[in-house]
């Protein structure tokens, strides 16, 4: 008799538990439940920027947008190395060009907008910018606006990579 209640009970909670998972969508394995819409890739100001950067990159380079840095750098093997990797593993930058022929960067681009100017994102940015400069890979910030000029970007490349 003992047997049979925990039984019953066991199966009322399974029951209660399944019933939030299923409210959560947590146990959900079907796309019809997950509430996702279709965006743009890049904003308005980011893809006349590419347009432009498309025209000024040289034959032998490619361009990828909204790259992780965890695409293009790693964290060696550490006692923190989890911990170390969190910092970066959520972070992109909005465009990088790089070499098809052998797959790695040659550097990377930022279009600053105005919420790079919030106290949160200039220590994020700062960040950023020191692992850039720990690896050797030029990061160049450029600030965003609504159309740009190509001798313009030319010049802030060539300035930034000649460092």
């Amino acid at each position: 008799m003992t047997l049979l209640i925990a039984l019953i009970v066991f199966i009322l909670i399974a029951g209660v538990i399944l019933t939030i998972l299923k409210a959560t969508g947590a146990a959900s394995n079907s796309a019809e439940e997950i509430p996702v819409k279709r965006k743009r890739l890049l904003s308005e100001a980011e893809l006349n920027f590419y347009h432009v950067l498309k025209s000024i990159i040289q034959d032998d380079q490619e361009i990828s947008c909204k790259c992780r840095l965890e695409d293009i750098m790693y964290v060696e093997n550490c006692p923190k190395k989890e911990a170390y990797r969190s910092k970066i593993k959520s972070r992109h930058v909005d465009f990088i060009i790089y070499n098809p022929q052998n797959g790695y960067t040659d550097y990377a681009i930022e279009l600053d907008d105005k919420s790079h100017e919030t106290e949160r994102q200039v220590k994020s940015d700062q960040l950023k910018d020191q692992i850039f400069q720990k690896i050797g890979l030029p990061l160049i910030r450029i600030k965003a606006k609504r159309s740009y000029q190509p001798e313009e970007i030319r010049k802030i490349i060539e300035d930034n990579i000649m460092k």
